[in-house]
């Protein structure tokens, strides 16, 4: 792809070079990563500041940068090694807008499920995985224990991915046929847009504690983190929450979008209902719109 054609949709302040004359074939925050014909995206960390590796990645490859902070990047420096210079008010959402055109906007092209909260989003995304399979979907999945294209088993070692490396995920699902995927959204992604412009179908709330204030400072700002999901999400998708969690309402006061309930609160749009456990599993009612169902599961637990 043309640097030019990536740049449509990005939001710039300024661009020195010409862009028109490069083709690119990866986008990284990483120096590490970088190769002949990268993007590097400048982005300032907690550890590091990743416009101190600019000069490391041209002399890797690189030939277009995306900076915010100039200040100590001379564009003489650009200029000498013929490298594109991008400058942008913010490099983490620049970088969210470069993968999401550059892998062809994969999360529009299937059905994209978040599940955000301080507990349950592994389990979750599993039963859901489980769930549309059984239905018959193809399904895939980006999670904490390892990221699934259909049976295809990958190693993760974060929750949720860097943008570049989520968008290449769902992509790569496309190209396979599958038609959903359930993705665990933590905090940290949200905080740091990681999953910035993804277009989500539906978005999942299962509880809140008190958790990762080493990273939030407090518990407004950690449940402001989770907010971002469910205000991002367009019109006609879809919220479903744990309405047994006092914080539900704060989460999903301001969105323009249909909610859904659950719980064993009585005013949850599906409620549960005689629960019983013994040590074959639990069983259960499940009411909505005044009809009632009986489920039996194998899974033992409140929680479950």
């Amino acid at each position: 792809m043309k640097l030019n054609r990536l740049l449509d949709n990005l939001r710039v302040i300024q661009v020195v070079g010409t862009p028109e004359l490069k083709e690119i074939e990866s986008i990284t925050n990483n120096s590490i990563e970088v190769k002949d014909n990268s993007v590097f995206v400048a982005v300032k960390g907690f550890k590091t500041d990743g416009h101190k590796y600019i000069v490391d990645a041209i002399d890797k490859g690189a030939i277009a940068v995306v900076l915010e902070d100039e200040s100590n990047i001379p564009n003489d420096i650009f200029k000498h090694s013929g490298v594109v210079k991008i400058l942008v008010e913010d490099s983490r959402i620049a970088f969210a807008e470069l993968a999401n055109t550059y892998f062809g906007n994969p999360s529009q092209k299937l059905k994209l499920i978040g599940i955000t909260g301080t507990k349950g989003k592994t389990t979750t995304t599993f039963y859901l995985k489980n769930l549309f399979e059984s239905a018959g979907y193809k399904t895939g999945l980006i999670g904490t224990i390892a990221n699934y294209i259909g049976n295809k088993k990958i190693e993760t070692t974060l929750t949720t991915p860097e943008t570049n490396v989520i968008n290449y995920y769902l992509n790569e699902m496309v190209k396979e046929g599958i038609t959903h995927c359930v993705m665990e959204v933590s905090s940290h992604a949200l905080s740091l847009n990681r999953v910035y412009g993804l277009d989500f179908d539906y978005a999942v709330f299962t509880n809140i504690t008190l958790d990762h204030l080493d990273f939030h400072l407090d518990f407004e700002n950690y449940l402001f983190s989770k907010k971002v999901l469910f205000d991002s999400l367009k019109n006609e998708g879809r919220i479903v929450y744990n309405s047994d969690d006092d914080n539900w309402d704060k989460l999903v006061e301001s969105s323009r979008t249909n909610v859904f309930s659950y719980g064993v609160n009585e005013k949850s749009d599906f409620r549960i209902s005689n629960i019983e456990y013994d040590l074959n599993g639990t069983s259960f009612n499940l009411t909505h719109n005044n009809e009632s169902q009986k489920f039996n599961t194998k899974l033992i637990g409140k929680f479950n």
